[in-house]
C-alpha cells in the first residue's frame, strides 16, 4: 500500500500541521534589481524571506544599488528601511535613485546589538525590506564597557573572533525573526577586506563565515578592471559572472 504526502500530513495534529506542507506550497516571492542581467541570473531577482549579501571593493555601486531596488519596491507597495550604520545616508541621493524618501524607515545603528534589535523589531512590525549600509561599520559587544554603552580604551578589545561571533549570533535571531510575520527581505552591505595567508592574499566580505552562510545569494560588486580580472581567476564551474 502507498501512502501519499497529502495522507501523512492528515494524520498529524494540528500544532504540527501548521509547521509542515507540500513542496509545492513554498512560494518565494522575488523582487526585481535595477540590473537586467543579474535579473535573468537569479531567475527574477532576489527573493523575500531570504538574507541577501552584497559586497565588493569601494565605489562599486552597492549603496545605489540597494537604493535603486527599493525605489522599484516602494512602486509596488512594498514598506522599505534603511538601517545606515556609516552615518551617510543621503536624502537627495536616494531621491536621485528613485526613492520615496517619505515613505523610507531610516534608523542609525552603530553597533550589531543595535541593528539586531532594529531588525528584529521592523521584520515584526511588517516590513518587507531592510537594507544594512554596511555592517563593516558595526562594532561588536567587545568594543564596550559591560553593561553600558561606554567604549572601552583600544588596546582593552583585542579578542580573536569577537566580531564573527556577534555576528554569527546576529543572523541566528535574524533569520528566526524573518517570516514569522511575513517574508522581509534583509539585504547586507559589506566592504571588501583582504584576507591575509601564508601563500596568497584574497578578498572577502567582512563579517565571518557565518555572514556569507546565512545569506541564500551573495553578490559581489567590483569597480574596475582589476578587480574584474581576479575575480574571474577566481570562478568555479558552475558559477555566474554578470
Amino acid at each position: 500500500m502507498t501512502v501519499v504526502a497529502e495522507e501523512i500530513l492528515a494524520k498529524l495534529d494540528p500544532k504540527t500541521r501548521q509547521r509542515v506542507q507540500l513542496a509545492t506550497e513554498v512560494d518565494v516571492k522575488k523582487q526585481q534589481t535595477p540590473s537586467i542581467g543579474l535579473n535573468l541570473a537569479l531567475k527574477g531577482g532576489l527573493g523575500y524571506g531570504r538574507q541577501i549579501l552584497i559586497w565588493g571593493s569601494k565605489s562599486s555601486a552597492k549603496s545605489s544599488l540597494c537604493l535603486q531596488m527599493i525605489g522599484q519596491a516602494q512602486k509596488e507597495g512594498k514598506v522599505c528601511a534603511w538601517i545606515d550604520a556609516e552615518m551617510s545616508y543621503s536624502e537627495e541621493w536616494a531621491q536621485k535613485l528613485g526613492v520615496d524618501t517619505d515613505k523610507l524607515i531610516v534608523s542609525q545603528a552603530r553597533t550589531i546589538n543595535e541593528m539586531v534589535d532594529v531588525g528584529v523589531a521592523l521584520m515584526n512590525a511588517g516590513v518587507d525590506l531592510i537594507v544594512v549600509d554596511s555592517i563593516t561599520s558595526l562594532l561588536p559587544a567587545i568594543y564596550f564597557e559591560k553593561g553600558t554603552d561606554e567604549l572601552k580604551e583600544l588596546e582593552n578589545t583585542k579578542q580573536i573572533g569577537a566580531e564573527s561571533r556577534d555576528f554569527s549570533n546576529a543572523w541566528k535571531m535574524l533569520n528566526y525573526a524573518n517570516n514569522k510575520v511575513k517574508p522581509t527581505m534583509l539585504v547586507l552591505i559589506s566592504q571588501s577586506r583582504n584576507n591575509i595567508s601564508a601563500m596568497y592574499t584574497s578578498q572577502q566580505p567582512s563579517g565571518g563565515q557565518a555572514t556569507k552562510f546565512y545569506s541564500s545569494t551573495v553578490i559581489k560588486l567590483f569597480s574596475s578592471e582589476s578587480d574584474n580580472q581576479a575575480i574571474k581567476g577566481k570562478i568555479a564551474v558552475g558559477d555566474k559572472l554578470i
